[in-house]
């Protein structure tokens, strides 16, 4: 997925849900995924976001990520974006297909 499109799906995600505080980054070159604070910060580069608990990252090092609730709808008008959702949970896939059993 494009750093763009990360990009717009991060500001949907922040921008409907206000209150979410913790996604799940499984990062490509990391073997474990990893609980990360939300919001990110989108004002470093284009290809960047900067957290508070991991510090900035590329956005192409994300292979997928999970949040605690399904954005069926909020994704719905904004464009196509690889969704899967299961118990309630979105997961957004940039390069492979998501391990379930991670929480």
């Amino acid at each position: 997925m494009s750093d763009t499109k990360w990009r717009k799906l991060i500001r949907l995600v922040q921008d409907g849900h206000p209150d979410l505080r913790e996604v799940v980054v499984k990062f490509i070159d990391v073997a474990e995924p990893r609980r990360l604070c939300f919001p990110f910060w989108l004002h470093p580069p284009r290809p960047y976001v900067d957290t508070y608990d991991a510090g900035p990252f590329a956005l192409r090092a994300i292979e997928w990520m999970e949040f605690p609730l399904d954005l069926t709808d909020l994704l719905r008008m904004a464009g196509r974006f690889p969704l899967e959702v299961q118990d309630g949970r979105s997961t957004i896939t940039a390069y492979a297909c998501p391990v379930r059993n991670v929480r």
